[in-house]
């Protein structure tokens, strides 16, 4: 690394808040935040106009599905990533550190970096190659600031970033629309991926659906958020294989098996 500026690119809040604050007393050094989920969704022509629309256009259905009218209006400014054509169409100002864990997400954004800043060099801040608890899971928003003041970030060589750009670019081709990390590659799966863990963990009680999303969120540490297993577990009560009852929040309902 150099004395140049520094952009550090994160997934997710919980990583750009641990990582301000880690960084908060150095001005040369900035945290930027992708929020866009990618591992579920649409990503057929990622980034491009018509590809925007057609992933806005699922992820709005989703938000009205679910009964979250606050999510839509925060999410659409992230879908397709617009904030890195501030990085895409200026001359690189400073060395870019991309910080991985052991998320989908955290992959994905390293795979979507590669392709949409090819002439860039990237440093990467793997979380698995620090000195973490046994107890802290390998991923970057869930490490402390000790933990992550142990990462030391290496360069990527070119023939990584085009190998990485290419695993991005072949899934914007791809018609699946779940994604998951296995500890070395990205798995494409198709939308009811998650649905067989939802219903194992409702099994053949009555359940609250905070604790059925718990538990597969256990079962399946990032690789997957609350939002699409709240949608994928509403998809199931429309199709009459889940009973909810109760009203108000979502989370609170009782969920069964419909025998």
């Amino acid at each position: 690394m150099t004395l140049r500026k520094v952009t550090h690119f994160v997934a997710g809040g919980a990583a750009a808040g641990i990582l301000n604050y880690l960084l908060a007393p150095d001005e040369k050094k900035r945290v930027v935040e992708l929020s866009d989920p990618l591992a579920y969704g649409t990503l057929n022509n990622y980034g491009t106009q018509q590809g925007v629309a057609l992933r806005s256009n699922w992820f709005r259905g989703v938000c009205d599905l679910i009964n979250e009218p606050d999510l839509w209006p925060w999410l659409s400014g992230h879908i397709g990533l617009p904030i890195l054509q501030n990085y895409q169409n200026l001359e690189c100002d400073g060395d870019y550190v991309v910080w991985v864990g052991q998320s989908v997400d955290e992959q994905l954004m390293l795979r979507a970096l590669c392709s949409v800043l090819p002439e860039q060099s990237l440093f990467l801040a793997d979380v698995t190659t620090g000195k973490l608890s046994k107890d802290t899971m390998p991923i970057v928003g869930a490490c402390s600031t000790e933990e992550l003041t142990t990462v030391i970030p290496i360069p990527l060589d070119i023939f990584q970033q085009v190998k990485l750009a290419k695993e991005w670019d072949s899934l914007l081709v791809n018609r699946d629309m779940v994604r998951t990390w296995n500890g070395s590659a990205i798995v494409s799966h198709d939308e009811t991926f998650f649905d067989a863990a939802l219903l194992a963990a409702i099994g053949p009680r009555v359940c609250l659906a905070a604790v059925v999303i718990g538990r597969v969120l256990g079962d399946y540490v990032g690789q997957v958020g609350d939002t699409f297993l709240c949608y994928r577990l509403r998809v199931l009560i429309l199709r009459k294989i889940v009973r909810s009852v109760g009203e108000g929040p979502f989370f609170k309902r009782q969920l069964s098996l419909v025998l």
